[in-house]
């Protein structure tokens, strides 16, 4: 009975901003169909600035950035 969350999108399998973009296109597609969804990438300069940028944009959409310990202790 230990919480646990399973990644859904890996963000930067690939450091080019077209494909990481459409990778976020991903996570919010699959969050928005279940709810929820985990995204994990690299600490690169690209990914980072493109997390602040999709962040910004995310949010306006009504979108909710968590941490992966608040999504585990929301879900029953």
């Amino acid at each position: 009975k230990i919480p646990f969350g399973e990644r859904d999108v890996f963000l930067d399998n690939r450091e080019d901003r077209s494909y990481i973009e459409g990778q976020f296109a991903l996570l919010a597609k699959e969050a928005k169909e279940k709810g929820s969804a985990i995204g994990i990438g690299h600490d690169r300069s690209l990914t980072l600035k493109i997390i602040a940028e999709q962040t910004k944009r995310l949010q306006k959409d009504g979108f909710e950035f968590v941490t992966v310990q608040q999504l585990l202790k929301s879900q029953p």
